[in-house]
């Protein structure tokens, strides 16, 4: 299913080429690294400050703009 999200995001121009199955699996890793940590560490953030930093680091990066 994300690596479908993906393509149809490369092809209409809203994402940058890249390999689709490599970032699908990465973003899996990063959600799935999000989670675990917000629960093993029992965040004092709340989930939609997770989701939203986890969001932002997937789709904005870490690069200067």
């Amino acid at each position: 299913l994300l690596e479908s999200i993906l393509e149809s995001g490369v092809r209409s121009g809203q994402f940058r080429p890249f390999d689709v199955h490599r970032v699908a699996r990465l973003t899996y890793e990063v959600v799935r690294a999000s989670v675990a940590q917000y629960v093993l560490e029992q965040a004092d953030d709340g989930v939609d400050e997770m989701t939203d930093l986890t969001l932002d680091i997937i789709l904005g990066g870490i690069g200067c703009r």
